[in-house]
């Protein structure tokens, strides 16, 4: 996996990953990618850096592969379920991330499986809760 362009980080996450320490890397070897995405998770962990773990969450869906996909989907599912009930600055980019990791993993019919039978219901209930929010901010 190549994670070195630029424009695929702005194409994801806006203007605010083209700053200095924008991630840019050559993974060369499981144990590079095995950093990555433990190093995406510590940043989805703290409210301060979020949005760059969510950067590298977004280029890690889209450019994994279908191993290391299967291996981490429902930790990222799970993740992105926590995303969605913080603070609405990151919701958006993490509802786009939700999306890609739920359309890629239904194409593997035993991911398929787990997601829908231990992610589906937490996710709708984090959605649903969301909308709640948005529709009494308007009234």
């Amino acid at each position: 996996m190549c994670l070195t362009r630029w424009t695929a980080a702005a194409e994801v996450c806006g203007e605010m990953c083209l700053k200095p320490a924008c991630f840019v890397f050559v993974l060369q070897g499981a144990s590079d990618v095995a950093g990555l995405v433990g190093f995406s998770n510590a940043k989805l962990s703290s409210s301060k850096t979020r949005f760059e773990g969510l950067c590298l969450l977004s280029m890690l869906v889209k450019d994994s592969s279908s191993d290391l996909f299967q291996q981490h989907c429902l930790s990222w599912l799970r993740s992105l379920q926590q995303v969605i009930q913080a603070p609405p600055q990151t919701i958006q980019l993490a509802v786009n991330i939700l999306k890609d990791l739920l359309q890629y993993s239904c194409q593997l019919a035993e991911l398929a499986r787990e997601v829908g039978l231990n992610s589906i219901l937490g996710i709708l209930t984090s959605l649903l809760g969301l909308k709640t929010e948005v529709s009494g901010e308007r009234h």
